[in-house]
């Protein structure tokens, strides 16, 4: 019997982090799809965080809300 707990808890955490890599993925091309680069599709993750940083900075002195700490 505890050989079916151990199976299921195994495959219940596989399913979880499953769900955790899908999400950040998705959550990733959603901002790689918001981002005003054409070779967004071919950035690495960091990339991508990085660009958009890069960018909601730019936006935020071209409309005058700075409140970075530069």
């Amino acid at each position: 019997m505890s050989s079916n707990n151990s199976s299921s808890s195994s495959s219940s955490t596989t399913a979880t982090n499953s769900n955790t890599d899908s999400a950040y993925e998705s959550s990733l091309d959603q901002l790689r799809s918001l981002l005003p680069n054409s070779n967004a599709k071919g950035m690495s993750d960091y990339d991508v965080v990085r660009s958009a940083t890069d960018y909601i900075q730019t936006l935020m002195k071209d409309t005058g809300n700075s409140n970075s700490s530069d």
